[in-house]
């Protein structure tokens, strides 16, 4: 791997340019706001934005977007060291990487957590129950909850 967890691959990917840190944005309406103008103003790759110091929240919480919104920095994220000028040229490097990768194989353990059917069903129930009676009618609180869940 080309970098060690997250961190590290904020700072490879500051070192190739692509990333912009934003401080003091506000939460509830400018960080989408400037994400959007950013990707309208910046076609066809923009860089990967981190919101820092976002206010109504405690320091050291932040927020990344466009971490995948170019080819260099999928590259980074799949450990591809070629260097491309085109992006058929690392579309073409990903699916010869994909061809020559192995999957992980399955193993079986005797024991853990229980997520049968009927635990997941028994909790959809339990929760579909505390939203209806939040709900005014139970055909309400079912039309809803239909379109939340599937």
């Amino acid at each position: 791997m080309i970098y060690d967890g997250l961190r590290d691959w904020l700072i490879k990917v500051d070192e190739l340019g692509e990333l912009r840190t934003l401080e003091d944005v506000d939460w509830n309406l400018e960080m989408g706001a400037i994400v959007d103008v950013l990707y309208r103003e910046h076609p066809p790759y923009p860089p990967a934005l981190i919101f820092d110091k976002i206010k109504g929240h405690a320091n050291g919480y932040r927020a990344l977007f466009g971490h995948f919104a170019s080819p260099k920095r999928i590259a980074l994220t799949l450990g591809i060291t070629e260097e491309f000028d085109h992006l058929l040229e690392f579309t073409r490097m990903y699916h010869e990487r994909m061809r020559r990768s192995a999957p992980v194989p399955t193993k079986e353990v005797r024991s853990g957590a229980d997520r049968s059917m009927s635990t997941l069903r028994k909790g959809m129930r339990s929760t579909f129950g505390a939203f209806r009676r939040r709900c005014f009618t139970k055909k309400t609180a079912a039309a809803i909850w239909a379109r939340a869940t599937w």
